[in-house]
């Protein structure tokens, strides 16, 4: 089975790096991507195929509503 891949979104290094310790100590087959922005995510959704985004809803240069927004008005990623 291919492993689940994860985009964590967050403004908070700290906050990113405790949701992805927490990802790769319950889950087994896992890969994580993180981003400090909604920009960032942008980027890495377009570059890879995510099946979950955990996103922060207040962050600077593009909010955590503007990320899902984008996301839900993108064919590749409409259903993510």
């Amino acid at each position: 089975m291919a492993a689940l891949r994860i985009l964590v979104v967050d403004d908070a290094a700290f906050v990113r790096d405790t949701i992805k310790r927490a990802l790769r100590r319950f889950l087994s087959d896992v890969d994580s991507f993180d981003a400090a922005n909604g920009q960032r995510a942008v980027a890495a959704l377009k570059a890879n195929k995510i099946d979950l985004i955990i996103s922060d809803w207040e962050m600077p240069e593009m909010s955590g509503e503007e990320l899902l927004k984008w996301v839900r008005a993108e064919p590749k990623t409409e259903k993510t």
